[in-house]
């Protein structure tokens, strides 16, 4: 085999990948349109679409091996999510499908090094895709600790993008046990950061830092070596908390120091307010603090978590006060 075509087989890997990969996407836009989901984020590798209250955001982000579409339920149905997930495998299977019958069956698609290796790859994938629905679908309906947090998480996010405050939202209990579990691995991690993260605002709108303490405290239990940029939301939120609530200067500089590595380009609210507290508490730019305030401030009215909009406004506002009082 020349160097030629391995290159001509890797294009047909790259072209089958990419395939199955929108017409997943595809398909449960289709489902999503149908059922009255609404549109929240469309990731192209790098290229990443987001829906925003004046229309839509376009930019780039962390670079991620898959092409996704997230679209959210307001009815939080178990029923709507899987006809959704089956239409976006089904349009998936139906490309892969297409393909094989072309080459193996109907012999109407010619063998290469180009199709065959296509082909292997879009059936793998789709056999991917198959197994993930049927894991996710088996984790909405489990008693197990994955099936907790998992409804735990939904629940919660879909309230609060539907309008709920955060102070208002209800949590199942989550014991010790599942905690620990979570630390070795048995459970979905990144649900459980973006789960504890909704507690966390619960908690803070609530006033109640008792109970605020333990989730950081079980934030920090299960950080990543290594953050990566969709960790920006609970870096701008423990770096707050360390200014503002635990006042460690030895947390909050930390935290800090990796927040402002992940924040570049980064145009939400709780992201702007962070910022603007480390600015003026820690930097002491009154100038920097006071811009990045007012900013977060006009941007408050199209924060996608809807929820949470009168609570950003709350402490942004709080430290606008404390800006023009330290004249």
């Amino acid at each position: 085999m020349n160097l030629g075509t391995v290159f001509i087989a890797l294009g047909g890997v790259c072209l089958g990948y990419v395939l199955v990969g929108l017409a997943a996407a595809i398909g449960k836009l289709i489902g999503g349109l149908i059922l009255k989901f609404k549109f929240e984020r469309f990731v192209f590798f790098m290229a990443d679409v987001k829906k925003t209250e004046k229309g839509f955001a376009f930019g780039l982000c962390e670079p991620e091996p898959f092409i996704s579409l997230t679209m959210f339920d307001p009815k939080d149905s178990k029923m709507r999510s899987l006809i959704s997930n089956s239409l976006s495998l089904a349009c998936a299977l139906f490309c892969t499908e297409t393909l094989a019958i072309g080459l193996w069956g109907t012999k109407t698609i010619a063998k290469s090094a180009f199709t065959v290796p296509m082909a292997i790859i879009m059936i793998a994938y789709s056999l991917f895709l198959l197994v993930k629905v049927l894991i996710v679908e088996q984790r909405k309906s489990s008693k197990t600790t994955g099936g907790v947090i998992w409804r735990g998480y939904q629940k919660a996010s879909t309230a609060i993008k539907e309008g709920t405050r955060p102070a208002e939202l209800t949590f199942e209990e989550v014991s010790e046990e599942i905690s620990e579990e979570i630390n070795v691995g048995a459970a979905d991690k990144g649900t459980y950061k973006k789960y504890l993260l909704l507690q966390y605002y619960h908690y803070l709108e609530a006033g109640n830092y008792n109970k605020l303490i333990d989730v950081v405290n079980k934030i920090e239990d299960i950080a990543p070596d290594k953050w990566s940029y969709s960790d920006i939301g609970i870096l701008a939120d423990m770096t707050f908390y360390y200014v503002v609530i635990g006042q460690n200067m030895g947390r909050a500089k930390y935290y800090g120091k990796i927040f402002q590595e992940k924040m570049k380009g980064s145009e939400e609210v709780n992201v702007k307010r962070a910022y603007a507290y480390w600015l003026f508490f820690v930097e002491k730019d009154r100038g920097a603090a006071l811009q990045i305030a007012m900013e977060a401030m006009k941007m408050v009215d199209s924060y996608n978590l809807i929820g949470c909009r009168e609570m950003e406004r709350k402490f942004i506002q709080a430290l606008l006060n404390n800006i023009e009082s330290s004249n």
